[in-house]
């Protein structure tokens, strides 16, 4: 149950406080709203509660999540240059879903392709590098808070 005070990952952002819970009128119906501030960024959104589960926002995993999602970091991909295209669209899925799992997929899979590009003296196109870059942070910055920061700096 969300609560004030409690912290959410919101993907892309990361970590935020819900500050506030409040009934809006919104033409004639009345919504719930939940307000999250974004420590990290000076961002605050207000979500409509039962939108949630369609921005991927969610509480902070447990700690034996965390550690299975940290699993997938070792993962090594086979990627044809063929498939890429698709595989971008599915890329992007998983970086909107919200999921701990998922970024590290998605981090897994962008330091294989960029191992592949480097063998072939190119790099990440703009979209990868910054999709990589969020996944990263947004990945370290839970695992910062439920594993605390030595483990979040060894990543």
């Amino acid at each position: 149950m969300l609560k004030k005070g409690l912290t959410v990952m919101y993907p892309i952002y990361g970590p935020g406080t819900v500050t506030d819970i409040s009934l809006e009128e919104v033409g004639d119906k009345s919504l719930n709203y939940c307000h999250i501030e974004f420590k990290n960024t000076n961002l605050s959104v207000a979500v409509p509660m039962d939108k949630f589960a369609d921005f991927g926002i969610r509480t902070l995993s447990s700690k034996a999540a965390v550690k299975d999602a940290l699993k997938e970091l070792d993962r090594q991909f086979r990627i044809k240059d063929s498939e890429l295209e698709a595989i971008e669209l599915e890329i992007d899925l998983k970086m909107k879903s919200g999921s701990l799992t998922d970024a590290a997929w998605v981090i897994a899979f962008l330091k294989s392709l960029s191992k592949k590009r480097a063998k072939e003296d190119k790099k990440l196109n703009s979209f990868q590098q910054d999709t990589l870059e969020k996944a990263e942070n947004f990945l370290k910055l839970e695992v910062e808070m439920v594993l605390g920061k030595r483990a979040a700096d060894k990543l």
